[in-house]
């Protein structure tokens, strides 16, 4: 455990009854263990509060801050960590992680939560390798949104939902866990500390330390996005990617599932999805009861494709343009035997018609999804050529500053050397200083300073010193440099 988390407490430590067992994960305000209730003989969840950008781990148990600086936003931290516990315990909820207990221990606070066997949802996403039905998602996402709806009536926000922080009971159950990153924001206080977002998850307004323009619609973006997980294989493209595109009036890259799954769960489902990922909070549902009305508004049944009868209901509507070649009979019973077969014919091209009719449909279905497909492609290429002509700008740039830099580098060299062979004492003097800086990573400068010294400008002679330079100058590679140095019988 100790070598997978360096900052975590070491396996055995006792926290009053509790004996840490394990690491269960670590995130950016602190870490969650496995702990044995020795008295109760029943394993528990604890989570310790330790942020790891302004404190960490003195010795094996006791958190400090990390500079005098960060005294007061570690403590300001702990407080609301304690108060998130004593907001979150009044929450008896089937699908909210229970909170057990609070208590402070090693210059630090604790939370004791239930321990629960299972999975999180991103494990059992990875383990079945494929996307959720219609059914199996709102068989987990109805209760978690029952949940955080209690939770935002008790104005508090999540913040930080993902796959990962919903875990599935070994019965199905789902409950909302990792609460870390809640805070006071539906009644108007926000964290001052820096947060790690999880990208894809997290909407553009949680990129503000303030809490400006959150509320109950950012979580919902969250969920909106845990459920594209679940039905696309994969997060949402990153909201900072999307805010880059649309300030520089370039298409939002968010790929609609809309249009991308049409066919496969059911309009409503997939338009609640979308609408929960519109990039303006204004535009998204507002609170998770709206969210979940309009994600159910439909049958919770996954669409299913039917048939095409194999007969019209008003088959003289088709038939009124068919016509069919009988040869002429001469008596009342050959008329009669005729309408039989004349019945048979029709029902064959009724048949031969839907027929068409379905594999045009499936072909044109086919040709839009196609061009969808095409146009989507386009556009990534697009991004892509974009996002290759800034780099090469960017490269073009860093060598036109590399060059000036060399050529100005030169200048001031070539100046040098002119005051060093043409200037009074004093102006050499300053030269000489000038080159003393330069010369720590500059051969041309150490050559001067080789020079000033062998014949004393704006220095005293110093033929030591002067073969010392000129020989930094030669091993650094200038050319000049080394041939005085080897020719020259001062420096022999």
């Amino acid at each position: 455990m100790e070598d997978d988390y360096k900052n975590s407490l070491p396996k055995g430590c006792k926290l009053y009854e509790y004996r840490i067992d394990s690491v269960l994960g670590a995130g950016a305000f602190g870490i969650t263990y496995k702990a044995l209730d020795v008295n109760l003989s029943q394993y528990v969840a604890i989570k310790e509060y330790l942020p790891n950008n302004c404190a960490f781990r003195q010795g094996q148990t006791t958190v400090v801050a990390k500079s005098n600086h960060d005294k007061e936003t570690y403590q300001w931290g702990l407080n609301r960590f304690g108060d998130e516990g004593k907001n979150l315990a009044k929450f008896k909820h089937p699908n909210i992680v229970r909170i057990l207990r609070y208590f402070v221990a090693n210059d630090t606070a604790y939370l004791v939560m239930e321990y629960e066997n299972g999975e999180s949802l991103e494990e059992y996403l990875k383990r079945i390798n494929r996307c959720l039905t219609e059914n199996e998602a709102l068989a987990i996402f109805k209760p978690i949104l029952e949940g955080l709806q209690a939770v935002h009536e008790g104005n508090l926000l999540h913040r930080d939902i993902k796959p990962s922080n919903i875990f599935l009971r070994y019965n199905s159950s789902p409950v909302l866990i990792d609460f870390g990153a809640a805070r006071y924001d539906l009644s108007g206080k926000s964290c001052l500390m820096s947060e790690v977002l999880t990208p894809g998850f997290a909407p553009f307004e949680q990129n503000t330390s303030d809490g400006k323009n959150q509320g109950a619609w950012s979580d919902v973006y969250a969920v909106g996005a845990t459920l594209y997980r679940c039905i696309m294989g994969k997060r949402p493209v990153d909201a900072n990617l999307r805010a880059a595109a649309l300030v520089e009036d370039n298409p939002d890259p968010y790929i609609n599932v809309k249009q991308h799954l049409a066919g496969r769960y059911s309009v409503s489902f997939l338009e609640a999805i979308d609408a929960s990922l519109q990039f303006r909070h204004q535009k998204r549902p507002q609170t998770i009861l709206e969210f979940q009305n309009l994600l159910c508004s439909e049958t919770n049944n996954s669409p299913k494709i039917t048939a095409l009868p194999l007969m019209s209901p008003n088959t003289d509507e088709i038939l009124d343009d068919t016509v069919i070649n009988v040869r002429p009979v001469t008596n009342s019973v050959s008329k009669i035997n005729s309408k039989p077969r004349s019945m048979k014919i029709k029902i064959v091209i009724v048949i031969i018609f839907l027929i068409s009719l379905v594999i045009t449909s499936v072909k044109v279905y086919q040709y839009i999804q196609h061009e969808k497909e095409l146009a989507l492609i386009a556009e990534q290429k697009s991004i892509a050529e974009k996002s290759r002509l800034k780099k090469l700008a960017l490269e073009k740039y860093q060598k036109e500053k590399q060059i000036l830099v060399k050529q100005q580098r030169l200048q001031i060299l070539k100046v040098a050397e002119d005051v060093l062979i043409n200037g009074n004492q004093k102006q050499q003097k300053i030269k000489m200083s000038q080159l003393a800086k330069l010369a720590i990573t500059d051969a041309d400068a150490m050559r001067l300073l080789g020079l000033g010294y062998y014949w004393g400008m704006g220095v005293a002679i110093d033929y030591e010193l002067s073969c010392q330079w000129y020989k930094k100058s030669a091993e650094a590679g200038n050319q000049e440099a080394k041939v005085f140095y080897e020719k020259s019988t001062k420096c022999r």
